[in-house]
């Protein structure tokens, strides 16, 4: 062997040498990030998992939501109907006790003015209210009661019936 031969052979072996090396050092890193692969999908599973949970979670919290805001959006349905009915019940009644109002104040103007105008029907009223009437006004009437009534204010004495017109507000028109 001359010393090229054994130059280029001992050349030759140093080359193939780095090259197993080299080859070598690509197998380790490929398994490295073989390895860093397969960490980083188990993570992203279990992350996949967990959010998958989390959505599942969340739809049905949304489902739950959703069933109350439509029990929720009935109710107010209901009150707002319940709001007119009780809006036209209390014009109604409003109207009802304007209509009493008006009456009682015609039947007072016309009492006065005949208790003004007539001798007969002044003698009347100034008159004692009779003891059946008077319990009709004071409510003492004896008349069967509930079993389960409040009990009855003892009678008052004749004398302590008031007089009809007597102590009442005059009309202020």
């Amino acid at each position: 062997m001359n010393l090229t031969s054994l130059l280029t052979s001992g050349l030759k072996s140093k080359i193939r040498l780095w090259i197993e090396y080299a080859l070598i050092l690509a197998v380790v890193v490929l398994l490295g990030l073989a390895a860093w692969g397969k960490i980083k999908t188990a993570r992203l599973e279990t992350q996949v998992a967990s959010l998958s949970g989390k959505l599942d979670g969340a739809n049905s919290r949304i489902a739950e939501v959703e069933g109350v805001n439509k029990a929720q959006a009935e109710a107010i349905a209901t009150v707002q109907q319940m709001r007119q009915l009780d809006a036209a019940v209390l014009t109604g009644l409003s109207n009802a006790l304007e209509a009493a109002t008006n009456t009682d104040r015609n039947v007072r103007s016309r009492l006065a003015t005949l208790e003004k105008s007539n001798e007969a029907v002044r003698a009347y009223l100034a008159g004692a209210v009779p003891d059946p009437v008077g319990c009709v006004l004071d409510r003492t009437c004896e008349a069967p009661a509930p079993a389960a009534s409040v009990p009855r204010p003892a009678r008052a004495a004749p004398a302590d019936v008031r007089r009809p017109g007597a102590g009442a507000v005059k009309n202020k028109r």
